[in-house]
């Protein structure tokens, strides 16, 4: 969100200079989706520290046969 602000703040003062009064608000909505694709990716996640459901139901189907 801070990115698509600081994008929108900075195309309303430097670009809207050399393009004319439109609005920047289809880039800082580019810039923002790109922000967090590039957060999702690059940064590390934290693994998971319970049990995955896969494991719950291969034990649920030993406990029904």
């Amino acid at each position: 969100m801070a990115s698509a602000l600081l994008t929108l703040l900075a195309w309303d003062k430097w670009m809207s200079l050399i393009v004319g009064a439109t609005s920047g608000t289809f880039v800082s909505i580019l810039t923002n989706g790109l922000v967090m694709l590039a957060a999702h990716y690059l940064l590390l996640q934290p693994k998971p520290k319970v049990q995955t459901y896969k494991k719950l139901d291969d034990d649920l189907f030993k406990q029904i046969q």
